[in-house]
């Protein structure tokens, strides 16, 4: 985008040493988090071993999102946002010969939120989530756990757009510092000469 590059009358005048850079990027419209605590969560635990004894549990990544549905709402800045995330989920518990044992399950959230959404264009918004779940206690019936989880789910609206942004050039890097046990510090801090 050279054109972009140029300098006008007025942006040469204040800004002598900045030009004009085109950045690609993922843009947040808007963002929220919700933190909650969900007691006696029944999940179905798929595992080689049946486990008897609840240890932890935990999310092991991000939510997989479905049914997003975005309602602009009148007289109001921000769109009803309504979406379904499944989160995997790894439980740790002792089998009947108190082995520890690992089991896999899911756990299905619905949220219904308001947030600021862009206008509709060429290059669409969408909604991404970043999910932790926390099970901190619990008790097994067979191949069912009964649990309490502390979720928090982070919601936000991005869209990848280009930006034209003022820059300065690249920035300097200072050197790294080395690691060092210091044996010589007090011999290397020694004057060169007499005081």
């Amino acid at each position: 985008m050279p054109c972009n590059n140029k300098c006008s009358v007025n942006t040469c005048d204040t800004a002598p040493s900045a030009e004009r850079v085109c950045i690609r990027t993922q843009r947040v419209f808007d963002a929220c988090m919700t933190q909650f605590t969900q007691e006696n969560a029944v999940l179905t635990i798929n595992s080689s071993v049946p486990i008897v004894k609840f240890v932890s549990g935990r999310s092991t990544g991000d939510g997989v999102i479905s049914n997003v549905i975005i309602t602009p709402q009148p007289c109001n800045i921000c769109s009803r946002v309504q979406y379904t995330v499944q989160i995997p989920i790894e439980i740790d518990g002792y089998d009947a010969s108190d082995d520890l044992v690992t089991g896999l399950t899911t756990i299905t959230i619905e949220r219904d939120i308001l947030l600021k959404v862009p206008t509709e264009a060429m290059i669409p918004s969408t909604v991404q989530i970043t999910t932790q779940i926390k099970c901190i206690r619990g008790s097994f019936n067979g191949d069912v756990l009964t649990t309490t989880y502390c979720a928090t789910i982070i919601t936000k609206i991005l869209a990848e757009v280009e930006l034209l942004v003022q820059s300065y050039g690249y920035p300097a890097l200072p050197n790294c510092q080395e690691y060092t046990e210091e044996i010589c510090s007090g011999v290397f801090t020694l004057p060169i000469y007499p005081r």
